[in-house]
């Protein structure tokens, strides 16, 4: 249903309760009715590029969610969030209201604002549990390399297309790293 100018979705959705990927992204939604949240089904969500304001505290019933695409200030309840694609944004700073991801695998932070490892809050380096950090394509000039240590787990940095002009050699020390980008 994404690319189709729905401005609403019916009620009627609610019924769908075995649906388990559901594409609204790139419409003109502004609001969810209740009915939505009873897709308790529902892994994959995409509701990126549509005028919402807010989610509703019931989307915390959405509990098969694995992976979802909006627009950052609506994630900091997504607690079995595994997947959070934030990219193409003109995000410069990561909230600390993102320290309930504790089952986050993959932050996909490509194409934003981002200009220093720093501007990303410790909250994120304790999620020991990301193995997929995408950080290219934003203007990074220094990489925090104490920090990306503390990611145990971490096994695919993308740092590519930033201004970065040294790597430290102590990124050698994450020992799970298998793919490293920095071109």
């Amino acid at each position: 249903m994404q690319d189709n100018n729905l401005t609403d979705l019916p009620q009627e959705i609610g019924s769908l309760t075995k649906l388990t990927k559901l594409y609204i992204n790139h419409n003109k939604i502004n609001n969810l009715p209740k009915e939505f949240y009873k897709l308790t089904e529902l892994k994959y969500l995409f509701l990126h590029n549509n005028c919402l304001n807010s989610l509703s505290k019931d989307v915390a019933d959405l509990v098969m969610l694995e992976k979802l695409e909006v627009p950052l200030e609506f994630c900091e309840n997504m607690i079995h969030l595994k997947i959070l694609e934030l990219r193409d944004n003109q995000i410069s700073i990561i909230p600390n209201e993102l320290t309930n991801l504790a089952h986050l695998i993959k932050l996909d932070l490509t194409n934003n604002s981002i200009t220093e490892l720093t501007c990303i809050p410790k909250c994120i380096y304790g999620m020991v549990g990301v193995e997929i950090l995408l950080l290219n394509d934003n203007s990074i000039n220094e990489i925090d390399i104490e920090e990306l240590q503390n990611l145990k787990r971490l096994a695919t940095l993308n740092l590519s297309n930033n201004n970065i002009h040294h790597v430290p050699p102590q990124l050698g020390n994450i020992t799970q790293l298998r793919y490293l980008y920095c071109c």
